[in-house]
């Protein structure tokens, strides 16, 4: 994870195309941007992740953002307890997984009239494109960055699309830097 201008920047091991984790090809749709949704606090991923990091006991032994084995099952298992507080029951919830957050957001995004081209989704998703397009097709960061800004519930046809997120100041980084985050 690095933040890079505006976005958060993650570097995805596994991808769909590579479930080893090990293609060394530096083209890989390895990065993912992340951005903020300054204007919906409610869903934007950056705030979600700085409320995580501050509000969480911090390990020593351990590197891991989020600590223990099995996260997949653990966050499906959330996912129903709350899907289920929520009213459902489990023929609504049945089909609903880790895996339907994936789906969902290319649904959408190749849904989205004037939003990003079908190649850019497909990069973004980690999806093969064939052998030959593989090779030859390897998108930007300009296209993944427009695809994450959407994902990020910006709005595609406002002014505020592209907005800012807030900085802190330096004193305010000084602060933090005493509590013990680098």
């Amino acid at each position: 994870m690095d933040w890079h201008n505006d976005c958060m920047k993650l570097t995805v091991l596994k991808t769909k195309k590579d479930q080893a984790g090990t293609d060394t090809d530096i083209f890989s749709p390895r990065i993912r941007h992340i951005f903020p949704a300054p204007l919906q606090p409610s869903t934007c991923p950056i705030l979600a992740m700085a409320l995580y990091t501050f509000t969480q006991h911090r390990y020593e032994e351990t590197t891991k953002l989020f600590p223990g084995t099995e996260q997949k099952q653990r966050f499906c298992q959330l996912l129903q307890r709350i899907i289920t507080g929520k009213g459902m029951n489990e023929a609504d919830w049945e089909g609903i997984g880790s895996h339907s957050f994936r789906k969902g957001s290319i649904t959408y995004l190749l849904g989205m009239p004037g939003g990003p081209c079908a190649t850019s989704v497909y990069l973004r998703a980690a999806w093969s494109l064939g052998t030959t397009q593989d090779r030859y097709i390897t998108g930007g960061e300009g296209n993944d960055n427009f695809c994450g800004r959407i994902l990020a519930g910006n709005n595609l046809k406002k002014e505020s699309f592209d907005l800012l997120t807030p900085h802190f100041t330096k004193a305010a980084l000084a602060k933090l830097q005493q509590t013990g985050f680098h």
